[in-house]
């Protein structure tokens, strides 16, 4: 893996964990590493689909289906910039 930094990172581990998005939860498996990194952690391709979401880093939107109907969760450009 490369860092943020362009440095090479040797993974430490991985841990699989629920993640409850708005009463949507799935089981994430994480990497874990030792680097620095703007983001606390990264939900990839693998939470994307099992989530069934739409995603627009444009517009700091995720959008998924739950039992109550769409959910729309959105961002703040302003703290992303953070």
């Amino acid at each position: 893996m490369v860092g943020f930094d362009g440095q090479v990172v040797i993974p430490e581990g991985r841990i699989s964990l629920p993640v409850n998005m708005e009463g949507k939860e799935v089981t994430v498996t994480f990497i874990v590493v030792a680097s620095f990194s703007p983001y606390t952690a990264i939900l990839g391709r693998p939470w994307i689909h099992a989530m069934g979401a739409v995603l627009s880093t444009l517009h700091v939107k995720v959008k998924f289906c739950t039992k109550q109907g769409i959910t729309v969760v959105r961002g703040s450009q302003q703290v992303a910039r953070k």
